[in-house]
């Protein structure tokens, strides 16, 4: 299982449609758990957020997603990492 996060800063007018790709792009992968996908900020650039879980490494598609968010205009930047759990640490 590995846990990959997702982040995105956007204006906040666009956060819901930035979401929706995300959700999008990720639905059809039978190896993907979303675990959250929120938004955070108070100005009108805000952080889109999404936290999630796939069986094998899924690093084709974290960029897909994040090619697609990069290319609207509206998104001034983003990117993906991965997390480590803290059940690696043993």
């Amino acid at each position: 299982m590995f846990h990959y996060s997702v982040r995105a800063e956007c204006q906040r007018n666009a956060s819901g449609s930035v979401q929706k790709l995300i959700m999008d792009t990720l639905a059809f992968d039978q190896d993907v758990r979303l675990n959250s996908l929120f938004y955070k900020g108070d100005d009108d650039r805000v952080t889109v957020c999404c936290d999630m879980e796939t069986l094998g490494e899924h690093k084709v598609l974290l960029d897909l997603v994040v090619s697609r968010l990069r290319s609207r205009s509206e998104v001034f930047s983003a990117g993906w990492e991965k997390e480590e759990s803290p059940q690696e640490d043993f």
